[in-house]
């Protein structure tokens, strides 16, 4: 497990998922850094294979691949948003907005993901509510996750 302030501290499926995918996003983008990053990559498998994988926790299903792969799709989306809104100041507020869209439904799915492997840490769970009045494109994507059995 990573030494975090000297304490040992396990993460949760979701969490390790999470991490893996910022660091491959990493990997790619800070070239100079990769090998960095490949060991660290290398520490997060190894550690979702001990914690989960080899316990049998984890089942490789449809809706679980989809899930995954939903979470790194949408890391790189608002990665690559937050890249757009330090160059496109005039739409700032818009892609600021369509970011934290996206942060609310993957972490939605990262909940979910928690809760099937009874994570039920509280301190654990994500915000999950954006706004009251949700927008079209919000609503599209919240049937999208629904699919995915979240």
């Amino acid at each position: 497990m990573p030494l975090i302030n000297k304490f040992f501290y396990k993460y949760s499926v979701s969490e390790l998922i999470e991490l893996l995918t910022i660091n491959q996003i990493k990997e790619t983008k800070f070239q100079k850094d990769s090998k960095k990053y490949k060991k660290i990559i290398s520490t997060l498998i190894n550690q979702l294979k001990t914690q989960y994988i080899k316990k049998n926790e984890i089942k490789f299903n449809s809706p679980f691949i989809s899930q995954i792969i939903f979470i790194s799709i949408s890391n790189l989306e608002i990665w690559n948003i937050k890249d757009q809104m330090l160059i496109d100041k005039k739409n700032y507020s818009k892609l600021l907005y369509r970011a934290m869209e996206l942060n609310c439904i993957r972490n939605i799915i990262s909940n979910n993901i928690n809760k099937k492997f009874k994570n039920n840490d509280q301190t654990k769970n994500k915000i999950t509510f954006f706004v009251k009045n949700k927008k079209k494109q919000f609503k599209i994507m919240e049937k999208f996750y629904k699919e995915l059995g979240c």
